[in-house]
Formats: structure tokens, C-alpha cells, sequence
């Protein structure tokens, strides 16, 4: 398993989810006992708590204020790699402050317009 970094909302959302058909099923009297649902509400609970309890994998505002006082040259780039410009200041902090998810389609659609066009 990988070190990923998942959204604590979107699990939270899921086990009030789950909570909440628990507290429907243990109203219905039907084939989940009473004892089951309780259970089943009390591990909810659990991992709520554990979950909230969670240390942030990262701190995006202190990642963003070090990408600002890191080094660059007068082109604004951070980092090289052969060479090569890597990233600058500015995408690296659009990356961070997106999560790398909406920034996808960014770096896509940017290495789209460095590649030669074919004709």
C-alpha cells in the first residue's frame, strides 16, 4: 500500500453514510438486530474518532511559504533536471495548493504546447 494522500472529508462523508443507514436499519426492526446496529454504530464511531485524530499528512501553507523562500533563478525556476527547466515558483505552488489533482490538466495541457506540432 502506498503513502496516498485521500481526503479526510470524503471518508468522513462515507461514514456518516454509513451511520446514518445503520440508524435507519436499526428503526425498522427488520433483519439486523438491535445489538448488531449498535455495534455497527460504535465502530463507526471508532474510526471517526481515529480519523479525526489524524496529523495532516502536509501542511499546505507552510509548503507554499517554502516554495516562496526557496532559491530561483531570474526566470523564476526552481528546479532543473539535465539541464532542463523543471518547474517554477508559480506552478509548483498551484500544485500544492490543488493537491496535484486539478493541476493535471495544467501540466497537460502545458507540455501539449511545448511538444512540436506535427504536419
Amino acid at each position: 500500500m502506498s503513502n496516498d494522500l485521500i481526503s479526510r472529508s470524503a471518508v468522513m462523508d462515507y461514514l456518516r453514510e454509513q451511520q446514518a443507514n445503520v440508524i435507519i436499519e436499526k428503526n425498522k426492526n427488520g433483519f439486523v438486530s438491535v445489538d448488531v446496529c449498535d455495534g455497527m454504530n460504535s465502530a463507526i464511531n471508532a474510526f471517526i474518532n481515529f480519523i479525526v485524530q489524524l496529523p495532516a499528512a502536509y501542511d499546505v501553507d507552510k509548503v507554499v511559504e517554502r516554495i516562496k523562500v526557496s532559491s530561483t533563478d531570474k526566470d523564476g525556476i526552481v528546479c532543473y533536471v539535465d539541464e532542463k527547466s523543471v518547474i517554477t515558483k508559480e506552478l509548483a505552488e498551484k500544485i500544492v495548493k490543488s493537491g496535484g489533482i486539478e493541476c493535471s490538466n495544467y501540466l497537460k495541457n502545458e507540455n501539449r504546447q511545448q511538444e512540436p506540432a506535427n504536419h
